[in-house]
């Protein structure tokens, strides 16, 4: 009896020790007070919204997405990310304009700078929001022949596209020691083209980006200093 009693106690003790231990070990993960830097890479999936009232149906693409960022705190519970995104935007298209029918794919790549406030309840999750600049480095329109006239494509070919474009982003960050899933929503504030008068549709830039990331604390060290290296 006694020996059962004994093995009884070295369990509960055991299991103590280690509950504490897994406690301490998941202190030293907590970078919320942090400077963090990383690279981050995935998919953008895009659209977007029409604001003239056009015949202009668009739909979704898919691109890659890339970059840097950097997590600098307020406080344990408050932030700043910043981030700088290589982006592959886009949408495809189906409308009418002249009188008859088009269908093509609109390709571009932006280089997009989120300033982002962040929100940090605890250390797995961050919530983000803030505004976002990008500039256009590059536009392609891939045309469907069989539904798109020659006057069609020299309309859309001719867009005087803006270059630099203001929004707003909205996502969500979870956080596991290096690694980051992050999740963010895009909408322009700006029409593609400042020229009202173009016959081609107006619209805003709408996106999602879903990316993996991979973090690391400038000083190298995470939680304690004198702790677990990060």
């Amino acid at each position: 009896m006694k020996t059962v009693f004994l093995l009884l106690l070295i369990v509960i003790v055991a299991k103590g020790s280690i509950a504490q231990e897994a406690k301490a070990q998941d202190g030293k993960m907590d970078c919320r007070e942090k400077m963090m830097v990383g690279l981050k890479a995935g998919m953008c999936y895009s659209s977007a919204i029409s604001t003239n009232g056009a015949d202009f149906h668009p739909s979704y693409i898919g691109g890659f997405v890339g970059g840097v960022f950097i997590n600098i705190p307020i406080a344990k519970l408050f932030g700043v990310q910043g981030e700088v995104l290589y982006c592959q935007k886009g949408f495809h298209a189906t409308g009418s304009m002249f009188g008859e029918p088009y269908e093509f794919t609109r390709n571009t790549t932006f280089v997009d700078f989120p300033v982002l406030f962040v929100f940090m309840p605890n250390q797995y999750l961050s919530i983000l929001a803030g505004p976002q600049l990008a500039y256009l480095l590059s536009q392609k329109n891939v045309f469907q022949k069989s539904s798109t006239n020659g006057m069609q494509e020299s309309a859309f070919n001719a867009d005087n596209s803006r270059k630099n474009s203001l929004g707003v982003v909205l996502g969500f960050d979870i956080n596991f020691q290096h690694f980051v899933l992050g999740e963010r929503a895009g909408l322009g504030l700006l029409n593609n083209s400042g020229i009202g008068t173009a016959p081609t549709p107006s619209y805003r830039n709408l996106c999602f980006k879903t990316t993996i990331g991979y973090r690391f604390n400038i000083r190298n060290v995470c939680g304690n200093d004198d702790r677990r290296n990060y």
